[in-house]
């Protein structure tokens, strides 16, 4: 489970091998061994005895912002591995086969993307699916002769273009029911951005978290270009999931769950979620990423989904020459 300290002026301390939290009135005691991540996202106290001992259980401590941005981690100096991981992550960055592994990466982001169509609005699907494949093997059939820098752009091209038809698509015909605004708006403007940006937060905190335990380098990315302090590693592998987090909004708002006395509005204009709707929502996105997800014949938790990907680019990278 992961840990979410949400109450303004709340303490955490340690008692042998649990975790004591005070928030007003109520006491909470969780055994260390049931939490995979703590997150703190109200100003609160932490002892350096809690601090160490999820450091020894490999549980990093992030804290966030209104947006579920996170500000600052704490994790334990046994994250990682020896340099030869990292030397290797390096080479695979000027390998071809990274061609493939990024193009890959997006087809699986399409993938996801057409089931959350399929699912909200299956009249459009025939039309997503069949310009989308079409799209993708334009691009595979072009790859070889294009030069690097021109194969990378039509990559970004190839998914700009694609999401764009996707998000026109959700804001169609979804209307009136859900409205959702421009994602390039940022702080959000409507409630839908609002939450999606909060539950892309949490994506990327748990894929970076992951990232570092299994020894990669989350600043050294294959797709996204360098950008100081920035976890881009982390945008390459949140993007075959990202459509996860799109389809739980949607359902949490088509089901009248989340509502408008869930967010509060700063300067007339932007939209947070408050303090009501993280205790409502941020348990539907834990609860989502503990559920099983069937991918190719196989059935697993969506939290090992994220895992599994991670795993298999490690072995990509062990094997480059």
């Amino acid at each position: 489970m992961e840990l979410i300290i949400n109450t303004h002026g709340a303490h955490l301390s340690k008692k042998q091998n649990y975790l004591i939290v005070k928030a007003k009135n109520e006491i909470r005691k969780i055994n260390i061994y049931k939490i995979t991540a703590i997150t703190i996202n109200k100003a609160c106290t932490i002892s350096s005895e809690a601090i160490l001992l999820a450091a020894k259980h490999k549980i990093a401590v992030s804290f966030v912002d209104a947006t579920g941005k996170v500000q600052s981690k704490l994790w334990s100096p046994q994250f990682g591995s020896i340099a030869t991981l990292r030397r290797k992550q390096i080479q695979f960055a000027k390998n071809p086969l990274i061609i493939d592994w990024i193009i890959e990466q997006l087809i699986k982001k399409t993938n996801n993307q057409k089931n959350v169509i399929e699912q909200y609005i299956p009249s459009q699907f025939k039309l997503f699916d069949e310009k989308t494949d079409a799209y993708w093997l334009k691009l595979t059939q072009q790859k070889e002769t294009l030069t690097t820098l021109n194969i990378f752009n039509k990559i970004r091209g190839t998914e700009g273009v694609v999401g764009k038809l996707y998000w026109d698509i959700l804001r169609k015909h979804l209307k009136p029911e859900i409205k959702i605004g421009l994602r390039r708006q940022r702080p959000a403007t409507d409630t839908f951005n609002a939450l999606l940006n909060y539950y892309y937060g949490m994506l990327y905190n748990q894929i970076e978290t992951a990232i570092i335990s299994m020894g990669l380098d989350p600043y050294l990315a294959f797709l996204h270009n360098d950008q100081y302090q920035q976890p881009t590693l982390a945008f390459d592998l949140i993007e075959p999931f990202r459509a996860w987090a799109d389809g739980l909004v949607i359902h949490v708002f088509k089901n009248t769950i989340a509502q408008s006395q869930h967010f509060d509005k700063l300067n007339g204009k932007y939209y947070y979620l408050n303090k009501a709707g993280k205790k409502l929502l941020i348990p539907k996105w834990n609860e989502y990423l503990n559920q099983k997800e069937k991918i190719n014949n196989t059935n697993r938790l969506r939290k090992n989904w994220i895992r599994y990907e991670i795993e298999n680019l490690k072995q990509k990278l062990m094997q480059c020459k």
